[in-house]
């Protein structure tokens, strides 16, 4: 990275040497030193006399000697690539020896971050991503990674729970949309169709940056990635070039709006060859409060908690009034997370590196379940909530770069999961507490190699294996006596349940002679294979086969296409392509015995496919990036649950004199999605810069003919996002202003949309304005405060459990050395 910034000044530094040779006299010489935000000395730094022709460049150390009466009552301008240019104005009272702290700059590092499985350049990938970098997430000072990923302007977040965040990316959401922590894919076997809260398991205060790659993902990623890719990135390992570095971080932030309170600890170290990284966060979230101003007049009970259940120590269940409605009681939380990193460098070209991950938590409430009503107008549980979500990561990684006939680099990413979903619920006044509890163990290994063979043209390629095992089972328990019985259905088959998905993928990039053309394509083969086992049990008698095992293979073939060409400041984009999802546990071994039907396994379950279509065109300029993109996707064989038949034709099945419907998961619905981004940022001046983001998105079901016969479900409403970043000097604040717009209760897409948690008339629109300030004493402390909805505004996002926050004034304190 440091090379790349040194052949940009080579030139320059080559003039401003002279002045540096000409600016060493006998007078007082006064020391800067030149750091980026991780403390590492920054070579090369351009540092100019503002309104003169004089300059100086730092040495390999970060540093540069001044004469203190050349410069005092002078301004100092720091210039380097990839960073935001400062301007130091110098007085008598300026204290030396003086170290300066540059901040990245998120318009020029587009050439230098490295994206997705195979780090690739930013500006080198075709197709639309973005980036959340580590100083907008500082910021921005939210309390959760489902919250960051909202303030992204590009993905809309749906909330069954305050403990939980389900992205939506192009109108594909849960096991359609992949998600990535540090190369290890996080979907796993049960990952639902419906609204899923993962992604809350990784700690945002340790994130370097999250990356959001749009569009079809499976040529490299594999299954899943059908609206695209959300690699959360936690903070990278580095080693210095001489001696030993140390750093160390702490904060301690608190939120108004539900009493949070969180603790963070990090430190690193790194020499020549070694380095590590800790992380320790302890957050705690109580009851949410929502938003009281610009409620919906024609529905004035909306959204409001006027009672909930408390529970007796005899166990008796009672309704209580809740003295303030807009008081989410039964929303809190806590969590704690720690990651450990370490690496090795065993030699210039050969690196290792052990990634060490745990998340945990308390009980997490199921907040839509506890407001959940009755025929008659009664809360129908009494507790509903996830137990501890654990998730454990380890990982190894080998990074060599050799060039050979081979490869130029090749890596070796070895990972091991751990992942504990449980779901605990007791209807009021019943005193048996009903408990379903998942445990998901996954090992994988991607391979993964580089190649630059002629000038112009470089090839990827890599492969992968993936094995899930999923063990599931039932059970309920009195909350008086504490008895167990084993009188409930698993939510899975209760034997050994296992998955494997494996894959090769082969992908080529070509440049033209001038550089203005750029086309990329690849593809890939995929295979996939699942073996169920039902435990014979008194509880429900399955068809006798169950019991001898179900097995279920598939396999997909995708590929891509992608072009670019750019000329002085323009640039168009076009992306062709598919993708594929292939069927899980959830889809294919999800039990239901519910009413009068029973959901059956169907082996002959294929994948969800999409075929896909964008067009971006892009302005850049030295002060500007603006783009407009539009695609299309196709998705062919989705899969819904239907009416189905058991292996000897029967469509019913007698069990204790009822007779039961037979349903499925099938392969039956044919939908478009379709969309519009429109995204911007404009440098108004050195110390002003501004934002802006609209995402409109369509989705249809279509018939045989491709008419339009429905909505299609997972849909957000469209939404916009603009913002101004003012800095100076240690000064920095922003204020960001968001509109989600309405959505009418007729384009709802059936049950997954949650219409019951809506309005009758449907979603209503919301505005949210938040500000905030941060302030830097020295290099040590940091100061940050701000006021999230500051209107105060009632809102209850798209498909969502839970009320949105109300007024929050936030307070952090970090203290660096």
């Amino acid at each position: 990275m440091k090379e790349l910034r040194l052949l940009y000044d080579c030139k320059r530094q080559l003039i401003c040497s002279c002045f540096l040779l000409a600016s060493v006299w006998l007078g007082a010489q006064e020391k800067i030193q030149v750091l980026d935000e991780e403390g590492v000395p920054l070579i090369g730094v351009q540092i100019l006399i503002f309104g003169e022709n004089n300059g100086f460049i730092t040495d390999e150390l970060g540093k540069v000697s001044l004469s203190k009466e050349e410069i005092v009552g002078k301004t100092l301008v720091f210039q380097y690539l990839g960073y935001e240019e400062l301007e130091l104005a110098i007085s008598e009272q300026s204290s030396f020896p003086m170290t300066i702290t540059l901040q990245s700059s998120d318009l020029l590092l587009d050439e230098i971050i490295l994206i997705g499985r195979n780090n690739e350049k930013k500006s080198s990938i075709i197709g639309q991503v973005e980036t959340i970098s580590a100083r907008n997430l500082e910021a921005l000072q939210l309390q959760n990674t489902a919250d960051i990923l909202a303030s992204s302007g590009e993905v809309f977040v749906q909330k069954s729970q305050y403990g939980g965040g389900s992205p939506i990316m192009r109108g594909f959401e849960a096991n359609k949309l992949l998600l990535v922590v540090d190369g290890v894919r996080m979907n796993n076997a049960i990952y639902r169709n419906g609204h899923l809260q993962n992604a809350m398991t990784v700690d945002h205060q340790s994130l370097e940056r999250v990356e959001l790659l749009f569009g079809p993902g499976s040529l490299v990623y594999g299954s899943d990635a059908l609206g695209g890719v959300i690699h959360f990135r936690t903070k990278n390992l580095r080693f210095c070039a001489d001696g030993i570095q140390r750093n160390f971080n702490a904060s301690l932030s608190t939120h108004s709006v539900n009493r949070g309170l969180g603790i963070h600890l990090d430190g690193s170290m790194s020499s020549s060859e070694f380095s590590t990284y800790t992380s320790i966060s302890i957050n705690r979230f109580g009851d949410l409060r929502s938003g009281q101003a610009f409620r919906p007049q024609e529905f004035p009970t909306f959204g409001l908690r006027n009672s909930f259940v408390e529970t007796s120590s005899t166990g008796q269940d009672m309704i209580s009034v809740n003295e303030n409605p807009h008081l989410q009681v039964g929303s809190g939380y806590d969590q704690f997370d720690i990651i450990q990193k370490i690496g090795y460098k065993i030699s210039d070209q050969f690196k290792t590196f052990l990634n060490i991950q745990y998340s945990t938590s308390s009980d997490v409430p199921r907040y839509d379940a506890l407001i959940e009503e009755n025929g008659l107008g009664e809360l129908r549980f009494s507790e509903w909530y996830y137990g501890p979500q654990n998730r454990l990561l380890l990982s190894a990684l080998f990074e060599l770069d050799q060039q050979n006939k081979l490869y130029d680099r090749l890596s070796l990413l070895l990972a091991y999961q751990r992942i504990d979903e449980d779901r605990i619920n007791r209807r009021f006044g019943n005193i048996n507490r009903i408990f379903n509890e998942e445990d998901v163990f996954v090992n994988s290994v991607n391979l993964d190699a580089g190649k630059l063979l002629f000038d112009r043209v470089s090839i990827s390629y890599g492969a992968d294996f993936q094995f899930n095992a999923v063990n599931s089972k039932a059970y309920s328990e009195n909350v008086i006596s504490g008895e167990q019985l084993n009188d409930q259905l698993s939510r899975y088959a209760d034997g050994n349940n296992t998955l494997w998905n494996t894959g090769m993928f082969f992908k080529t990039d070509w440049y033209s002679k001038n550089q203005r053309l750029k086309l990329s394509g690849g593809m890939r083969q995929s295979f996939q294979g699942m073996k169920l086992h039902y435990v014979q049990r008194d509880i429900f008698e399955w068809p006798e086969h169950y019991y001898d095992g179900i097995e279920s293979q598939t396999q997909a073939f995708v590929w891509n296409f992608y072009g670019r060409y750019s000329i002085e400041r323009s640039t168009i984009r076009l992306g062709l392509g598919t993708a594929f999802r292939a069927p899980n546990v959830d889809d294919l071994a999800k039990i239901r015995v519910n009413n009068n039907e029973i959901t059956v396994p169907n082996v002959d379950l294929s994948p969800e496919r999409t075929q896909n279509f964008e067009l971006a065109y892009q302005f850049e300029s030295e002060r500007s990036n603006f783009q407009i993109v539009g695609y299309q996707s196709i998705l062919k064989d989705a899969i819904i649950r239907d009416f189905f038949s058991l292996p000897d034709g029967q469509t019913s099945y007698l069990y204790e004199g009822d007779t039961l419907l037979v349903t499925a998961n099938s392969n039956a619905a044919l939908a478009r999605v379709r969309g519009v981004t429109l995204s911007g940022n404009y440098r108004l001046s050195s110390t002003l810069r501004s934002e802006i983001s609209v995402n409109i998105t369509e989705g249809n079901v279509l018939d045989e003919n491709r008419e339009v016969s429905g909505p299609l479900g997972h849909i957000p409403p469209w939404f916009a996002t603009g913002s101004l970043l003012y800095e100076v000097g240690s000064w920095q604040s922003m204020i960001r202003y968001q509109y989600f717009s309405s959505k009418d209760i007729n384009d709802f897409g059936g049950s997954v949309d949650n219409p019951d948690l809506a309005t009758p008339v449907g979603s209503l629109d919301y505005h949210l304005l938040n500000w905030n300030i941060t302030k830097k004493f020295g290099e040590k402390y940091m100061l940050q405060f701000g006021v999230d909805n500051i209107l105060d505004s009632f809102y209850r996002p798209f498909a969502s459990g839970v009320n949105g926050p109300g007024r929050n004034v936030k307070l952090l304190f970090k203290y660096s050395i």
